[in-house]
């Protein structure tokens, strides 16, 4: 097996299958059309924890580009305490050969460019290459199953609250808290239409943080909105959610 890169713009792993026949050509150009068409990340690291090579979904997920992160470490992509644990936890696993997570998969926390975290399924294998330990990483952004996850939860939340109340009223702070709980938002606002003035006007908050936002919750009960204006205006004029 051996990694190269095939052209500068672009670092991927080239794995040459013994013999060099039309057959091993055929079954490589088959590989790097599979990583470099794959909508996971997929990376290379070797002993040191240092990105050998990455495939266009890498750059696409992360957004950095390939000489961000070829020839850097990996803790690049993590966000902290893990950052600053990975290369303690890589330098145990080459003293001892006990892995957390080398031939496991696992949900993580993961660090895109802009800071943005988000969960990601992890696996990760070894190999060798010129006698050397490499690693491959296959990286999935789980963003989209998490987000609807959680809306699914705070549907089902609210539809609890729903079944036990008497009144919208009653249910108000409730359905709040629901929400806010399931989707993991330390502050939630009921807006309701004076249709008499054509505005937004905040009826009730809920906040796992009231020392922290006094300031915020008292702003959001006084201002207003018209059709439109700010994310209350915009949801209203569109009459969909947003996130």
């Amino acid at each position: 097996m051996k990694v190269e890169n095939r052209a500068p713009e672009l670092n991927h792993t080239n794995i040459a299958l013994p013999g060099h026949t039309a057959e091993g050509q055929e079954n490589n150009a088959r590989l790097h059309c599979t990583i470099d068409t794959t909508i996971d990340a997929i990376l290379t690291i070797d002993a040191r924890g240092m990105i050998q090579s990455i495939n266009p979904a890498t750059i696409q997920m992360f957004g950095y580009t390939s000489e961000d992160l070829v020839g850097h470490n990996v803790s690049i992509l993590m966000p902290s305490p893990d950052k600053e644990r990975h290369d303690e936890h890589l330098a145990r696993y080459r003293k001892t050969g006990e892995a957390s997570i080398i031939g496991v998969g696992r949900e993580v926390c993961a660090q895109r460019k802009n800071g943005t975290i988000f969960q990601a399924a992890l696996s990760i294998s070894k190999t060798t290459v010129n006698d050397e330990p490499m690693y491959v990483g296959n990286i999935r952004d789980l963003t989209e199953r998490t987000r609807f996850e959680r809306r699914l939860k705070a549907l089902h939340a609210v539809t609890r609250v729903l079944a036990k109340a008497t009144s919208l009223q009653q249910a108000t702070i409730q359905i709040l808290r629901a929400i806010c709980d399931a989707l993991d938002w330390p502050f939630g606002a009921l807006w309701q239409v004076d249709h008499h003035a054509n505005l937004l006007r905040c009826v009730e908050v809920w906040t796992n943080s009231p020392g922290r936002l006094t300031k915020f919750v008292s702003q959001s009960r006084e201002i207003t909105f018209a059709r439109g204006t700010g994310l209350p205006g915009g949801v209203w004029a569109i009459g969909q959610p947003a996130w």
